[in-house]
């Protein structure tokens, strides 16, 4: 369990109330240095299944692991919002925590709605982490990333938000990732 680098938590509908049991158990495993995690809700494929999990790990000496927090509010990027870290560097790898469009000062989501705006406040949360680890001698490069989309039931939405997504990613990748 320590060697793992980030997880994926996959929540049915139905287990989205057992989300704070859930996160006091996750922190049971897991020492300083937990690992990144994105926690996505999502129709399983069995009624029957509540939780899903889906992990990396990725051997190494202690030593060669190094972890990020944000444990507070500032106005760089949002605090963690649960056991993990934000970024696990391994080598020449790091893993980002899953990065939602939280108003870092406040750990609020912004009013109104506004999906470009959200994609490109978790891209510049995405951005600053990866930044902060470069600081701490991270010296890698992204490889890639997953943006998990709500479903929508206009066709519009759905391909308004697909392009903002897609715009929000080319600025992210242009500025950002080296």
């Amino acid at each position: 369990m320590l060697d793992l680098s980030h997880l994926t938590v996959y929540l049915s509908p139905l287990s989205i109330s057992l989300f704070p049991a859930i996160n006091a158990i996750y922190a049971t495993y897991f020492g300083s240095a937990p690992p990144t995690r994105a926690c996505v809700a999502v129709l399983l494929p069995s009624e029957h299944l509540r939780l899903k999990l889906d992990g990396t790990a990725h051997l190494a000496p202690a030593a060669l692991r190094k972890s990020l927090h944000v444990q507070s509010l500032s106005y760089w990027a949002a605090a963690n919002i649960g056991p993990y870290s934000q970024v696990i560097a391994v080598g020449d790898r790091a893993f980002v925590a899953g990065q939602i469009a939280l108003v870092p000062r406040s750990l609020s989501l912004p009013e109104p709605f506004d999906f470009a705006a959200e994609s490109a406040l978790s891209l510049q949360h995405v951005g600053r982490v990866v930044e902060a680890a470069r600081e701490k001698r991270w010296s890698g490069w992204g490889e890639g990333g997953v943006c998990w989309l709500a479903d929508v039931a206009e066709d519009e939405e759905w391909a308004s938000r697909m392009v903002a997504a897609e715009v929000g990613w080319k600025h992210f990748t242009t500025t950002h990732v080296s």
